[in-house]
């Protein structure tokens, strides 16, 4: 328990804090008497050590002086504050963002915090070797420890979420991958402290899920605290958008959206390697995603079989992003009513996808006419895997694609491709 206490005059008043684990209690009151209790409670423990904080921050700046307090108490309004805003260098961070796969900058950066008096320091020179000595027993114990005496200092209220929600995995002495999962409203507050944690301005793997419904997401907002950034997921059953300002570049290589609605607007993403799209509505503002790089390009609808409007803003889209990436080799697209197009697209600019090895066509409604023109093109596509399962293909033509295409799946013709549902929440992968 924190006692406080505010001498005005001859009065004397006070106000108590004292925590549990998802609540805290606060009492105030003049000379002996209470005049007013109330217990708060709070969905996680981190929460209520955020809260706990700043109900004891208001208090100080109101002029109340602490005259007792328990160790534990003090842990809760100290724990984490100077590393949270603490240790940071940005010159060292740039050097970091230049190469960020050799370790020297990281082991430099690794000195200035021992330097500051930071234990993570000392994280950064063990991993490092560790990297190199995978097997040294004494280095792993001391990478353990060094975990379980501060990492909860270094991660600030996100150390108190369940392991369902939050899982982190370091290296060099930074947060390497985060994986989130929870609602919106208790995510808001973690991707705020993720931005705010000295450890985590490095992050290079972001994988979030959101449970639930509520308001449109602005992914690119996601991406400023993390410079370096390169894998980013996001699965919910909200609107995503991602737009950014001209002239913005991000070092992004591999990028999943699942969501009700995905927006897509003008992006630089030059180290983009992978787009994967899973959505029930897309609406892209500006067909020239810029994605010279792109090696995987996937794109699933979800939605019912009868909404074919999707055709309509996706045929530009994709045409956009293939003239401009000739490195595609792995191609899949799920979306209802698209098939005989798409086959026909690549038939008539085969020059777009010189390495093509891959294409995922299960679902599209490829009917007999869309397989005639694949094999008219045979030659062409000999090299390329062939997913052809869920279409409205004849036992005839089915033969004959079999017969023609070394590589081919063609099963479940006529039947609903297990990802073709009404609700996001029904999603078969």
């Amino acid at each position: 328990m924190r006692r406080y206490e505010l001498r005005e005059g001859q009065s004397c008043f006070f106000w108590e804090i004292e925590f549990f684990a998802h609540h805290f209690d606060i009492r105030e009151g003049a000379g002996g008497t209470v005049t007013r209790s109330k217990q708060w409670d709070f969905r996680t423990p981190g929460r209520a050590r955020s809260e706990y904080r700043k109900h004891v921050d208001w208090r100080e700046r109101a002029g109340f002086a602490l005259v007792h307090s328990d160790a534990a108490d003090d842990d809760i309004v100290s724990l984490a504050v100077a590393e949270l805003r603490g240790d940071v260098n940005l010159e060292l961070e740039a050097a970091i963002r230049e190469q960020p796969d050799t370790p020297d900058a990281w082991l430099v950066y690794g000195d200035w915090l021992e330097s500051q008096g930071s234990e993570r320091g000392e994280l950064v020179q063990v991993q490092a070797v560790l990297a190199t000595r995978p097997d040294d027993v004494a280095l792993r114990e001391r990478e353990e420890a060094l975990l379980a005496d501060h990492e909860r200092a270094w991660l600030g209220d996100l150390a108190d979420s369940h392991s369902s929600m939050f899982r982190c995995t370091w290296k060099y002495g930074f947060l390497e991958r985060v994986e989130l999962s929870s609602d919106l409203f208790d995510l808001q507050s973690a991707f705020q402290t993720l931005g705010s944690v000295a450890a985590a301005r490095l992050l290079r793997v972001l994988q979030v899920q959101i449970l639930g419904g509520g308001e449109a997401l602005e992914i690119t907002s996601l991406l400023t605290p993390h410079p370096i950034l390169r894998e980013l997921t996001l699965d919910s059953s909200l609107d995503l958008a991602f737009q950014d300002a001209e002239g913005t570049s991000r070092p992004l290589e591999v990028l999943t959206l699942r969501g009700q609605r995905v927006r897509i607007a003008s992006a630089s993403l030059p180290a983009l390697r992978s787009l994967a799209l899973t959505f029930g509505a897309l609406e892209v503002d500006d067909e020239k995603l810029i994605a010279p790089a792109l090696e995987v390009l996937s794109v699933t609808f979800y939605g019912a079989e009868e909404d074919t409007a999707i055709a309509g803003p996706l045929a530009p889209f994709v045409r956009s992003l293939l003239e401009r990436a000739p490195r595609v080799h792995s191609l899949t697209m799920r979306v209802p009513s698209w098939g005989d197009e798409l086959v026909t697209m690549l038939a008539d600019h085969a020059a777009l996808v010189p390495g093509l090895q891959i294409v995922d066509l299960s679902g599209s409604d490829l009917t007999d006419a869309g397989a005639a023109t694949l094999l008219a093109h045979a030659r062409a596509f000999q090299h390329v895997h062939f997913d052809l399962r869920y279409n409205r293909l004849g036992a005839h033509r089915a033969s004959e694609l079999s017969q023609r295409f070394d590589h081919v799946q063609l099963e479940g013709q006529n039947e609903v491709p297990p990802w073709r549902r009404t609700q996001y929440d029904d999603i078969d992968e």
